[in-house]
């Protein structure tokens, strides 16, 4: 079996852990907005991780069960001694949930906090869907950035193809000085290259300051 992975301050809490595959210590997972018992607690289905708003994710709550210690159950198989016992499920179980962010690109990987345990589902769905809008929040911005930076590579490429085009316009101009050359037209087009090259420089100056400009635009 492979090393845990190690836990890290993410979100809030001190304890976040990627979890491969969440079957190795959880009986079950359930996504936030299908846990929560009470109607429009959480009223929406996941949240946005990037910005052209393709990608979700969601809070999930991990499962753990365990055999009833007031009756006696047997836990995992599920068969009570007493099924009129109050401090489980009647089936001889009780459930501790973990707060979790699913995986979008992995079934059954998540990443736990690992800083609290719930015996209230509830609970541990509202945390898990907090966690989960942290993180989307976090992605987005991400994305802001990757889009901000390809979008300042390409400006810089672009100042650069400009400024060789008015050179050679200004080659062309020293070279047919004899009249043959539209020069009025010509000292159109450096203006037009110039004004093209500081529109570009100012793009580039709102995308460093801000990366969101990126998507804003």
């Amino acid at each position: 079996m492979s090393e845990p992975n190690p836990e890290f301050k993410a979100y809030g809490s001190s304890r976040m852990q990627w979890l491969e595959d969440w079957r190795n210590e959880f009986d079950s997972a359930t996504d936030a907005h299908d846990a929560t018992t009470h109607r429009r607690s959480i009223d929406h289905t996941g949240w946005y991780l990037d910005n052209t708003q393709y990608e979700t994710t969601c809070g999930v709550v991990l499962r753990t069960a365990k055999p009833c210690a007031a009756c006696g159950g047997s836990g995992a198989t599920g068969v009570a001694l007493d099924d009129t016992c109050e401090a489980c499920d009647g089936e001889g179980r009780t459930f501790t949930y973990a707060a979790a962010i699913k995986d979008p690109w992995n079934t059954h990987a998540a990443l736990v906090d690992r800083e609290d345990t719930y015996t209230d589902i509830d609970e541990c769905a509202r945390h898990a869907d907090r966690l989960a809008e942290q993180y989307a929040e976090k992605a987005r911005e991400d994305d802001a950035k990757q889009l901000a930076e390809s979008e300042v590579e390409a400006a810089i490429a672009e100042i650069q193809e400009t400024r060789r085009a008015h050179t050679r316009l200004v080659g062309a101009v020293i070279k047919y000085r004899d009249g043959s050359m539209d020069n009025a037209g010509c000292t159109r087009e450096r203006a037009d290259l110039r004004k093209r090259v500081r529109k570009l420089a100012k793009r580039i100056k709102a995308l460093r300051e801000n990366c969101w400009a990126a998507v804003e635009s």
